[in-house]
């Protein structure tokens, strides 16, 4: 329900394998932005019994105010297509504020009981950190509150780290039962995507993001450093 475009396309497929892998005979509909939707299936050439169908995605920059008639219509049509049958699990490839409310509300006025909700968390997580706000519409929408309120919506949290896990329990232990680790998978490149480094050029590695101590950023730099050493640049 976030992103756009080539955003996170990589990831969301590697998730879309976890999911396959999981359930290899249950059919898959993944709803995203028509040209996420592009860059997504680009990744999963292959793939059966996968479907997808396009939603309205506000901007990334849009306020919580202005994207919540988005969420909600975009989960409402998920509820609703989850009927039948069948038992259902709605996954959140990405889960911020107002998305999250709106997930809380539907389940209750759309869902059944049979169907499950998981919400996955990226950085966004580091938003509960921050102080309380005054202004109760504005409160509502903050992450925190909808992760104070998903434990009674029956929806289950995941991270993509064990450490995020302990962290964030530590911060909020009301949650504990409900947070649950589904650590990034690699994506596999068929032999031969890559060039292979000649013997004389040093090795470089590139990292997407900022470098912090609570990263291991500290750790890597001293395993260069001991690997530089050994063997050279």
């Amino acid at each position: 329900p976030y992103w756009r475009g080539l955003a996170h396309s990589t990831g969301n497929a590697s998730f879309l394998r976890v999911a396959r892998a999981a359930y290899p005979d249950e059919p898959i509909l993944f709803l995203a932005e028509k040209n996420h939707i592009s860059a997504v299936l680009a990744d999963l050439s292959g793939m059966t019994n996968l479907q997808t169908s396009e939603i309205d995605v506000p901007d990334e920059e849009a306020s919580p105010y202005a994207r919540l008639p988005h969420d909600w219509r975009n989960v409402s049509r998920a509820f609703r297509l989850m009927r039948g049958d069948r038992r259902n699990i709605l996954a959140l490839c990405s889960a911020y504020r107002s998305v999250l409310a709106a997930c809380g509300v539907a389940r209750r006025l759309i869902g059944r009981p049979a169907d499950s909700i998981m919400v996955r968390l990226h950085g966004n997580l580091n938003e509960i950190t921050r102080p309380r706000s005054r202004n109760p519409l504005r409160q509502a929408l903050r992450l925190e509150t909808g992760l104070k309120y998903a434990r009674g919506a029956g929806i289950r949290l995941v991270v993509l780290e064990q450490s995020i896990r302990g962290e964030l329990l530590a911060m909020r232990p009301d949650l504990a039962g409900h947070v649950y680790v589904l650590e990034e998978p690699a994506t596999v490149e068929p032999d031969g995507a890559y060039e292979m480094p000649s013997a004389e050029d040093p090795v470089r590695f590139a990292f997407l993001g900022v470098g912090t101590r609570d990263k291991g950023a500290d750790r890597f730099l001293a395993a260069a450093e001991e690997v530089r050493r050994t063997l050279g640049p």
